[in-house]
Formats: structure tokens, C-alpha cells, sequence
């Protein structure tokens, strides 16, 4: 399995504690992987998105690595938390979607979800489900 690990750090103390946290985030999924060598996993890719806001579209990093989701050259996707891409459920709902179709399976190390694994895909339906809950219920309230 070819797995891409993205990281993304953005921190008032600035570019030492940004640094610190993407090597945190990359060993934890790193070691994710490696607990997976058996299974052929193997990390290809790497992105590191230094100081950029998890609301920022536009991350170098976060580019890169859809083209490369696009290309077909990804078949996993590591990170550390769900906050790392996006912390709006709509964004984090339209992602999965991506992955869906592209076929690619997605690691979240801290919610310990796994998509390439049965539990691991209904763990990702139900918060998603949930996440896309959350979204029609603001929705709502915002026209009321």
C-alpha cells in the first residue's frame, strides 16, 4: 500500500514549536505504517503544511497531495488527527467524499480510524453520518 502522510502545524510561537509538531505528527503516522509493513504498507509521499490554518484551501502541501490523489498514486492517506486537514465538518465530509470515489483508504492516528479495515469503515460512516447531521441541523437553524 502506498501511504502519504500529511501534516500540518500553525502555532502562535512560531516556526521551532510549528517544526516540532510536524516531526511529532509525521513519527506517529510513521510508526503507524511500519506497525503495518506485513500488510506492504509503505510511506511514498510526504506533506508538510508549516504554518498554514486548517481553514486555508490552499495549503502547498494539501495541493500536492490531492494531484496526487487525483493521479492515482496514493492508496492511503495518514494523519495524525482530523483537525491536521480541516476542522469544518463540510470540508471533512467533501474529503472522504474524494476518497470514496478515488478508492483510497484513510488513517486517522489519534481517533484510531482505519477505512481500509472493516471496523475502521464504519467508524468513518457513523462520524460521518454524524458530521453530515451537525451540517443539516446549522443549516436549519440558520434559516429559522
Amino acid at each position: 500500500m502506498r501511504c502519504g502522510i500529511y501534516t500540518r502545524a500553525r502555532t502562535e510561537e512560531g516556526l521551532p514549536t510549528e517544526c516540532a509538531a510536524l516531526i511529532n505528527q509525521y513519527e506517529r503516522c510513521s510508526s503507524y505504517v511500519s506497525a503495518r509493513a506485513d500488510d506492504m504498507w509503505r510511506v511514498t509521499a510526504t506533506y508538510y503544511d508549516g504554518s498554514y490554518g486548517a481553514a486555508d484551501k490552499h495549503r502547498p502541501a494539501l495541493q500536492r497531495m490531492l494531484a496526487d490523489l487525483g493521479k492515482g498514486q496514493l492508496d492511503v492517506i495518514l494523519v495524525a488527527s482530523f483537525d491536521r486537514l480541516w476542522r469544518s465538518s463540510r470540508d471533512m465530509c467533501d474529503f472522504l467524499s474524494q476518497l470514496t470515489q478515488a478508492d483510497v483508504g484513510f488513517v486517522s492516528v489519534n481517533q484510531a480510524v482505519d477505512t481500509t479495515t472493516a471496523a475502521g469503515r464504519l467508524t468513518m460512516n457513523a462520524l460521518w453520518q454524524f458530521s453530515a447531521s451537525f451540517l443539516y441541523d446549522n443549516e436549519e437553524r440558520s434559516h429559522e
